[in-house]
């Protein structure tokens, strides 16, 4: 019998897709994929390395999966950061893949159950290209990665240090992809990468997000077609235009600003200012009235003053903002942002976020009792059988990381199914209602 072994996921749904390529070789290659780690034989972490917390997270996984006695294999992005330290650091660790050698993941699991330490760390990126995979999503939505690495600069931020630069895949490798999604069942396709908004520029010479988003829109099957991570600056009129008349591509858009205050936003190398910010948003809520808006926020930021803090809470009660994630900056070694001196002390960090955190709950409150007695429609993601009520999402929700609508049907329903739910309740971040006929 094949060996077996034990996956786990860790990191954002770029790391995910990586891991379902990996796991895909895998199953490819014969090997057995169990849930547990009394039965595996190798257990392999799918790292994120992005954050303190994160590597603690990883850290923590790759300690624990070390004391059931099995071949460990760390990839992902902890592991491509920290190449050397993996190794010397942690000897429970039997193999450890870099970001861009996800093709050698047999050959490692291969060189562990002779009783090698096999490493692979590539230097140079790797164009990420098309392959049927298998899915580890339910199988009504997917995560479409149009490119890999970041070229932003962002000061904060080690991404380009952990994946490299920007590389674009070749469109009709995109268009093929989704089209095998279509025919697995995915009805949602989540179009991702670092910078969505820069697709196509190193690849074609300019942004072709548009004409990408032409394409996907024609492919039968699909019904919803999100989008991740459009930095502010890059969001065109064109783009706008496509969204607002699209009946596939929802009005959701997670643009991360990170800061308001202008003194801020440019020690971060954002490529905008407040005011551009304040004109996209007013821009989209003119041209799409029930748009979603979902940004991210850094709090404390080395030598953000209180006066700068305060600006950016009183930003958010201006209400733009639908969805909302604040993180209180962690130092990461190696970027421009650790050396600004005016470090402020964790406690402060966290209290700024919690603050804005608060206040965002409380928008959030009054945005959604605003929805009570609108009807919407519901992607059916499940049924709570202790409750024996149904949950599921609106266009206003990405999957794991926004809200949900539960509601109660008195006619059969599918998981995976459209349907329509009139709003009879709420809280902070979810909805109720009752499922209505169509």
């Amino acid at each position: 019998m094949m060996p077996k072994i034990l996956w786990i996921q860790l990191g954002c749904s770029k790391n995910k897709v990586d891991g379902e390529i990996m796991i895909t070789a895998l199953q490819n290659a014969g090997y057995l994929m169990v849930d547990n780690e009394e039965d595996a034989d190798v257990i392999i972490i799918n790292t994120c390395g992005f954050i303190k917390t994160a590597k603690e997270e990883a850290i923590s996984e790759i300690l624990n999966a070390a004391s059931y006695g099995k071949k460990v294999i760390v990839a992902g992005c902890l592991s491509g950061r920290y190449q050397n330290e993996i190794l010397e650091n942690f000897p429970e660790v039997d193999g450890a893949l870099g970001i861009h050698d996800t093709a050698n993941i047999v050959e490692t699991v291969s060189g562990v159950l002779k009783g090698e330490r096999v490493a692979y760390f590539s230097k140079t990126e790797a164009e990420p290209n098309y392959c049927e995979r298998v899915l580890t999503t339910p199988f009504y939505y997917a995560f479409l990665k149009i490119a890999d690495g970041c070229s932003n600069g962002c000061s904060y931020c080690a991404i380009p240090k952990i994946r490299g630069k920007y590389v674009s895949r070749p469109m009709e490798s995109i268009i093929k992809e989704a089209k095998w999604m279509a025919t697995q069942g995915v009805t949602e396709v989540i179009v991702i990468a670092q910078d969505t908004t820069r697709y196509g520029v190193d690849l074609y010479g300019e942004n072709r997000l548009v004409p990408l988003l032409r394409e996907l829109e024609t492919i039968e099957g699909i019904r919803w077609i999100r989008l991740h991570y459009l930095y502010p600056e890059s969001v065109t009129d064109e783009l706008l235009d496509l969204i607002s008349d699209s009946k596939k591509i929802l009005p959701y858009f997670d643009i991360p600003i990170q800061h308001c205050n202008d003194r801020i936003l440019s020690l971060m190398n954002r490529r905008t200012n407040k005011e551009e910010i304040l004109t996209l948003l007013h821009k989209i809520k003119t041209k799409m009235p029930d748009a979603t808006i979902r940004t991210s926020l850094i709090s404390g930021f080395p030598s953000e003053t209180v006066e700068e803090h305060e600006e950016l809470v009183a930003f958010v009660k201006q209400g733009f903002f639908d969805r909302l994630g604040v993180f209180p900056y962690s130092t990461e070694e190696g970027t421009r942002a650790a050396r600004i001196t005016g470090k402020l002390k964790t406690h402060e960090k966290v209290r700024r976020s919690n603050e804005i955190m608060k206040l965002s709950s409380q928008v959030s409150l009054q945005k959604n009792k605003q929805k009570i007695g609108k009807t919407y429609e519901v992607l059916v993601e499940g049924i709570d059988t202790v409750n024996n009520i149904y949950f599921g999402r609106t266009y206003m929700d990405s999957p794991e990381i926004d809200g949900t609508v539960y509601f109660e049907a008195d006619f059969p329903v599918d998981i995976g199914e459209y349907i329509t739910v009139k709003i009879t309740g709420c809280d902070q971040y979810d909805l109720s209602g009752i499922a209505v006929k169509g």
